[in-house]
């Protein structure tokens, strides 16, 4: 997993993205989210934590797989 700290908005709208897909379930957890695969992959198995977010004051401190948000903190 890699570390990364995103912006609220922006991790925000990730989170609304993920939920809209079948393939991550978005869990509320007490400290921030985990999102985790329904479905298996090419290197990835149902039930394996895509990526982590706790929250912040202003910002995320996330923790994906590599190459999750590549796009999105480029």
């Amino acid at each position: 997993m890699t570390a990364t700290v995103i912006t609220k908005p922006n991790m925000q709208r990730i989170l609304k993205e993920l939920r809209a897909t079948k393939f991550a379930d978005v869990q509320k957890v007490s400290n921030g989210y985990v999102v985790t695969a329904n479905c298996d992959g090419k290197s990835i198995k149902t039930g394996d934590v895509m990526l982590k977010a706790m929250i912040g004051n202003n910002n995320y401190l996330v923790r994906s797989l590599p190459g999750l948000l590549d796009a999105v903190t480029a």
